[in-house]
């Protein structure tokens, strides 16, 4: 499984997840920072993706029948960085 990550979280995100043995990408490193969440979802599916993203437009697209894509969402201004990051921790351990 790799782990796509949203333009609106940090590349140190993928960083995070990488030095923890998973795979991950940025949307920034795909080429892809202007993209609609449409193009990301898709991209994700076709490539077998889990999409972290704090963007709640993805709850609509998992809810769309015919979407094989996978998220993972953290509301990173409510929450904060550090229960963001201590949420991640838990759910991606070493």
């Amino acid at each position: 499984m790799t782990f796509l990550v949203d333009n609106q979280l940090p590349q140190a995100l993928v960083r995070f997840l990488v030095m923890r043995g998973h795979q991950a990408k940025h949307v920034l490193d795909l080429g892809m920072d202007e993209a609609g969440d449409q193009v990301v979802w898709n991209y994700a599916g076709k490539n077998g993706c889990v999409v972290v993203t704090k963007d709640e437009d993805f709850i609509g697209l998992s809810l769309q029948s015919g979407r094989s894509s996978k998220w993972f969402g953290c509301v990173w201004e409510i929450a904060g960085h550090r229960r963001c990051w201590q949420r991640l921790k838990t759910r991606c351990p070493h």
